[in-house]
């Protein structure tokens, strides 16, 4: 991990950082806050450059308003926003533009039961149809929904970090940050332009790429 050097770093809960059971507890911006500082400090590693994407951006922002001494460059893919009437408006577009045969099965789903494992299934079968509003093909919809059928996708932890992206305004404490900032988000992405425009304004030093014709994904 020295100078050049790339982690992909598998957050608490996810990929090979994965629990059995998850602890809601054991889940929210400041716990993950402090993981990302442990693989700091366990790698020495002085200044990083975090490439993030969707809620994952929002993490960066927080670990950004909590630690803006730290000289972080940010590279911001289809970020999340940097507080919290982003995410109502991000589930209303996907909700409006997912086709009606999806929009009407999300209506209807039900766990069959109140146990983790049923409740962990309906939001994975949840964001299955959510994928058809997140990309712009068949094709790259039906890739999503294959990684979402992974072991290593974790659909209660997912639920859990939108709980967390409801509850938090980063946007007084993000005018300390000085280092480089790069907004990437594509035009049709469900984010909208309201929380890139609230990100820029918390931010001025930071730039933003459009991209035409690109979704969430």
């Amino acid at each position: 991990y020295g100078p050049g050097g790339l982690a992909s770093l598998s957050l608490r809960g996810t990929g090979a950082s994965q629990v059995a059971e998850p602890d809601p507890s054991q889940f929210s911006f400041a716990r993950a806050i402090a993981d990302l500082e442990a693989v700091r400090e366990a790698t020495e590693v002085e200044q990083w450059t975090f490439v993030v994407h969707s809620w994952g951006g929002s993490l960066a922002l927080a670990d950004a308003a909590v630690y803006p001494d730290n000289g972080t460059n940010l590279v911001l893919v289809s970020p999340g926003g940097a507080e919290p009437s982003f995410f109502a408006t991000y589930q209303q577009n996907l909700f409006t533009n997912m086709p009606a045969e999806a929009r009407n099965e999300l209506m209807q789903l039900q766990p069959v039961d109140q146990t983790l494992a049923a409740m962990s299934e309906t939001v994975r079968q949840a964001n299955k149809l959510f994928a058809t509003a997140m990309v712009a093909t068949e094709e790259h919809v039906n890739d999503l929904q294959a990684i979402m059928e992974e072991g290593s996708y974790a659909p209660m932890v997912g639920l859990m970090a939108q709980q967390h992206l409801a509850q938090f305004d980063l946007r007084g404490d993000l005018e300390y940050y000085a280092a480089p900032v790069t907004i990437i988000a594509g035009a049709k992405d469900a984010i909208g332009p309201a929380a890139l425009d609230g990100m820029q304004e918390a931010m001025p030093q930071s730039r933003r790429v459009k991209l035409e014709g690109v979704w969430h994904w």
